[in-house]
Formats: C-alpha cells, structure tokens, sequence
C-alpha cells in the first residue's frame, strides 16, 4: 500500500504531460464553436459600428442646416451663400460636398421682411457617408435635416 502512494505522483504528472483524450475532443469543439459564433460578432460589431457612424452624420447634417438656416435669417444673405455655408460646415467634418442637397424655402431670399419664416433642408445618401460601402443593404436611403429660422 505504500507503494501505491509513492507512485501517485509520478502517474499523474505523467497523464498530465500526456494529455487526455477528452482535452483534446474539447479543443477541437472550441472552434467549431468559435467558427459558428464569429461571423455573428463580426456582424454585428459591424452593424453598431454603421449605426453610430449613421447617428453622427445625422447630427452633422442638423448643424449644417442651423447653420444654412442661421446665415438666410440674415439681411443680404443670398442663397449661394447659404449653400456655400452649409458645404463648408459638412466639409469640416470631412463629407464630400458634392453629393449633399441644399433647399431653402423661399428658393429666393430678398424682399422678405422681419419675422417670415426661412426654412433650409440638407440631404445626403447615406451610401455616400457610410464607412462599409453597403449600398445593397440601406439603397436610397437619405438622412436628412430641415431647419426654420425667423428672419431677422
């Protein structure tokens, strides 16, 4: 019976060096399970990061048109200017200007008198702001923003 006890540690450090079948069945179901799973992460790790990257140009955009709206409230404003202003601000922030969509209502800013209301509107395509290049998945989708100001 001593014996036995003096062999036990021998037996199992050498099992342990060894390996059991079991561990090594384990390995192998850790990434099939790893294969499964990462393509869903990816997916949507992806996905929160367009929705975030969607939220901040929708912020941008409503600046842009504060900042349209802010500049045709004022006396001699004309709508080039507008339009100059709001490029400019989007630009800033690293946004292709070409493909932006400025409307302003009235279309015409002279002979407007204090207290009327002047209303700009900037749309872009999303698929032109999005880092993932997924035309396929949003299409034609704009985000867009309208701001209305009183004229000073």
């Amino acid at each position: 019976m001593q014996r036995s006890h003096q062999n036990y540690p021998f037996r199992a450090r050498h099992q342990a060096k060894r390996g059991s079948g079991r561990c090594r069945a384990r390995k192998g179901a850790a990434a099939v399970e790893f294969a499964l799973v990462a393509p869903a992460m990816i997916l949507l790790a992806l996905g929160i990061i367009e929705f975030g990257r969607a939220i901040m140009v929708q912020a941008l955009v409503s600046d842009a048109a504060r900042q349209g709206a802010r500049l045709a409230s004022l006396d001699g404003a004309t709508p080039d200017e507008v339009v100059d202003a709001v490029n400019d601000a989007l630009q800033a922030a690293g946004i292709d200007a070409d493909a932006v969509t400025t409307t302003m209502d009235p279309p015409q800013l002279n002979g407007l008198e204090t207290g009327d209301r002047v209303t700009v509107g900037v749309s872009i395509p999303f698929s032109r702001v999005t880092w993932l290049r997924t035309r396929w998945l949003v299409g034609d989708y704009r985000i867009r923003a309208a701001t209305r100001w009183r004229h000073e």
